[in-house]
């Protein structure tokens, strides 16, 4: 994966790429000027999503980092079968053992929005400077 210079990067991860993608977005985040929680809000987001590409999609996605003056947008695509529908904006049972990723992740960041077909699924969080 390439280092983040204030221009936007995109690339493919796997499962081995995760500690370093982290390292991406948390370096790309403090750039813009995000304060320390919403970075590390923001990486515990891209973590989640991206854990559902590798799990859910074949074990791999596609990451692109765009950093501009007010905020940072992340997105993660696959090529996975989807998600089902209703499972985007659901909460899971209290008693569920997984199933938060998405839910969390829109709590995390200022906005995120999923775009699902069958034929995969792209989740673009977006963390503004406040």
């Amino acid at each position: 994966m390439s280092d983040i210079s204030g221009e936007p990067v995109e690339e493919d991860f796997t499962i081995a790429d995760l500690g370093r993608l982290r390292s991406l977005v948390a370096r790309a985040a403090r750039l813009v000027g995000l304060t320390v929680k919403a970075v590390d809000d923001l990486v515990l987001a891209v973590n989640e999503i991206a854990g559902n590409a590798i799990r859910y999609a074949g074990g791999r996605g596609r990451i692109k980092i765009v950093p501009w003056a007010r905020g940072i947008a992340v997105e993660i695509s696959d090529r996975g079968p989807g998600i089902p529908a209703g499972l985007v904006d659901e909460r899971p049972p209290a008693g569920a053992v997984g199933g938060r990723g998405l839910w969390m992740a829109r709590r995390l960041c200022d906005r995120m929005t999923v775009a699902s077909t069958d034929r995969g699924v792209t989740v673009r969080l977006v963390a503004l400077v406040h």
